[in-house]
């Protein structure tokens, strides 16, 4: 772990995630706690040391002495830990419990002791034990070259992340949490008719076969293969299947030449081919066994529908045609599930008896049919590689974007997925046992002695809110308050003593709130001269009549003063004031490439403006608003 504490006056304090995740108007956090799980594994593979290192931004292995990478010409020092790309795990909590995944490499990332499941497990423990409160993470990773996002969409109608309760955090453009639900459920329950059956032929065709192949491959219910989310499970679960088989045949050792074996003498001899033949060596020719199996059968068929008939019946019955009892003994080892064209052979042990029983059944549909897809089924799969698996992917990929473009797209464009812990709700406010000082507040009351009573006593717990925003605790968007912060008091505890652990409170937390007083409380609009009324005893803080516990989450908003407001470190969007509104409807930073109008100094979304990403921003431009010639009159 590494604690990075900010200062007032450095080049930059504020940190850019917050301002994507829609946190800008945070005051800026007095620590920072970065969790990193760095990659030894991968320095070890490459074989760094005596005279080599890591470069941490693109893994290269460079000389000790090189300072700037010549592969991707970032710095190669050590001090740029905290941007390297191959960590494992690098995650960041704030003070004020807000946080941010920023990085899991899982195996294809370079780890070869951990996956990203068990680096993600590790993660949601580690935020749910320090009461983190809501962390963030964009979403831009790829597998098989495509967008996961977009594919673990299709497969499972969630993101990866949701595995472990991340969600719809903040769309890009404008996009709303019901659209991105809507476009999850359209996309993963998809009927494959939708693709199959198109207009263009040679496409849709080569997707029918890709379908079609699946599905067969799909046994023993190939019937329940409809929808998308069917189709790209399977191929995904497939692509898993095959890949740890080839990893395993990879790390299989060879298999060593068998050692000659000692002559036999002829008694030996003898007794090992009688052994052989008892064990399944088949001794008659073919001719013998169809006939043996053709009488077996007209014995079945001759019985009434549905009749079971005992094997010593079976067997007695058919030596009127077949004398060798010996033939017939095995034959009627094999004798189970053979399908002889509309009919099928069942077997079954009479639970009264014990004895074996048979019976002739009726075949459904067209059982050559079925039998001859299974047969091709088993063939495909022996024939399938990894690398044809990923390339039908591609193509389904490719098709989900060309039939579902608007779904596909809203799902492309939600990056930024968020997490609520709830911490400020589970913590107990200890600093050894919530999220480390200024994280959880406990005070002990300074001016009266704890009794037996007291030990006894539910704490009070107040969340402090500060004023100058909407007061709905829920509603935290587009505010210039700060979070609220809980502070845990003895129930024998006092209104200075509140008063003392709120002003510490956001103290502790904040650095432009150094100076911080408390003014008022808005739920106690004249406040008691005397500082040392316990809070017990005053009305207004949602104490029944009679009551002898306080509320389990008491809500204060609080007004104060001492607040630096021209620090650099007021908020987290930094000093620099953008104005936003794009005609998709966004009105704040989205993190999305923008191009600011020369004229009115609003910025816009390049995408919008009809720019590829691919083209540059232009250096000069002028919005659709102020070319508009002005209304005469």
């Amino acid at each position: 772990m590494v604690q990075y504490r900010p200062h007032k006056r450095a080049r930059r304090v504020w940190w850019p995630c917050d301002a994507r995740e829609g946190w800008a108007h945070h005051p800026v956090c007095r620590k920072r706690y970065h969790f990193i799980i760095g990659s030894v594994e991968l320095e070890d593979s490459a074989g760094v040391g005596k005279g080599r290192k890591l470069c941490l931004g693109c893994s290269c292995v460079i000389p000790a002495s090189t300072k700037t990478c010549p592969g991707c010409g970032s710095d190669a020092t050590k001090s740029k830990v905290l941007e390297a790309r191959t960590h494992l795990l690098h995650g960041l909590i704030h003070a004020n419990g807000y946080g941010h995944l920023l990085r899991v490499n899982g195996r294809e990332g370079g780890s070869h002791s951990l996956s990203g499941r068990e680096i993600m497990d590790l993660w949601d423990r580690l935020c749910s034990m320090l009461r983190a409160r809501k962390v963030s993470v964009m979403d831009v990773s790829k597998k098989y070259n495509l967008e996961f996002r977009l594919l673990h969409g299709m497969a499972h109608g969630h993101c990866w992340y949701g595995r472990w309760g991340y969600a719809f955090g903040r769309g890009s453009f404008n996009i709303s949490p019901a659209q991105y639900a809507a476009a999850l459920r359209a996309i993963e329950s998809a009927p494959l008719k939708k693709f199959t059956d198109c207009e263009h032929a040679d496409r849709e065709k080569k997707l029918s076969q890709i379908v079609a192949m699946y599905r067969h491959l799909s046994k023993p219910s190939p019937a329940a293969m409809t929808t998308l989310g069917h189709l790209v499970r399977f191929m995904m679960d497939l692509l898993s299947k095959l890949r740890k088989e080839a990893v395993s045949r990879q790390a299989k050792p060879a298999a060593l030449a068998p050692a000659p074996a000692p002559a036999l003498s002829e008694s030996g001899a003898k007794a090992n081919a009688n052994a052989n033949a008892g064990h399944g060596a088949c001794r008659w020719p073919a001719k013998r066994l169809e006939q043996a199996q053709d009488a077996l059968l007209s014995i079945l068929r001759a019985s009434e529908t549905g009749t079971w008939l005992s094997r010593q019946t079976l067997r007695e019955n058919a030596r009127s045609h077949i004398g060798d009892t010996g033939l017939l003994d095995f034959v009627l080892k094999g004798f189970v599930d053979k399908t002889v064209k509309r009919e099928i052979v069942r077997r079954r042990v009479n639970a009264r008896t014990r004895m074996l029983e048979y019976r002739l059944e009726s075949v459904e549909g067209r059982a050559d049919d079925e039998r001859e897809r299974e047969h091709a089924a088993v063939g495909a799969q022996q024939k399938l590689q990894s690398d044809d698996v990923v390339r039908h992917l591609a193509l389904v990929y490719e098709a989900v974007q060309a039939r579902m473009a608007d779904e596909a797209q809203i799902l492309l464009d939600v990056k930024q997925l968020m997490k609520d812990y709830e911490g400020e709700f589970t913590r107990d406010g200890d600093g050894d046992g919530g999220r480390g000082q200024g994280l959880g507040h406990r005070c002990q009351s300074p001016t009266t002695r704890r009794g037996q009573a007291d030990e006894e006593q539910q704490p009070w717990r107040v969340l402090c809110h500060l004023a100058g925003g909407d007061r709905a605790p829920s509603d935290e968007k587009n505010t210039r308050a700060p979070p609220p912060e809980l502070v845990v008091l003895p129930w024998h505890a006092t209104i200075g003593d509140l008063k003392q652990c709120a002003e510490k409170a956001f103290r502790d937390v904040y650095l432009s709130f150094e100076k911080f007083q408390l003014v008022s409380i808005a739920e106690l609009p004249k406040l008691p001269p005397d500082d040392g009324q316990k809070l017990s005893s005053v009305a207004g803080l949602g104490l029944g009549s009679g009551s002898a516990q306080p509320p389990q989450l008491l809500r204060l908003h609080i007004e104060g003063t001492g607040i630096d407001e021209t620090s650099a470190a007021r908020h987290e969007a930094g000093t620099e004031d953008w104005v936003v509104n794009c005609c998709c409807g966004t009105q704040d930073d989205d993190g999305e490439r923008m191009a600011e109008c020369c004229s009115c100094q609003i910025w816009h979304h390049t995408r919008c403006l009809g720019i590829l990403d691919s083209h540059p921003v232009p250096q000069r431009f002028v919005c659709h608003r102020c070319r508009r010639p002005p209304s005469s009159g």
